[in-house]
């Protein structure tokens, strides 16, 4: 089975950001997220930052459409 690399952060302008809902942000932590009910199908995957930082994040399409780092604080899509 091949390894799945870490998705690759794109960074959002500060003009960018403004326009975007800000309930739809997810957090990239330094930390892996354990999900709060066993067996909840969440996707968990880990992902750089623009700024070279290795975080996690709930990979989820439908609710997060960008995420800031745990980390640094810059804004990215992935």
């Amino acid at each position: 089975m091949a390894e799945k690399k870490p998705l690759q952060g794109k960074k959002i302008s500060e003009a960018d950001a403004k326009k975007k809902d800000k309930s739809k942000m997810g957090v990239a932590t330094s930390e892996r997220p354990k999900p709060e009910v066993e067996a909840q199908a969440i996707v968990v995957r880990d992902a750089i930052c623009p700024n070279g930082h290795l975080t996690w994040l709930y990979y989820d399409t439908i609710n997060y459409h960008y995420y800031t780092c745990g980390v640094c604080g810059v804004l990215f899509i992935v």
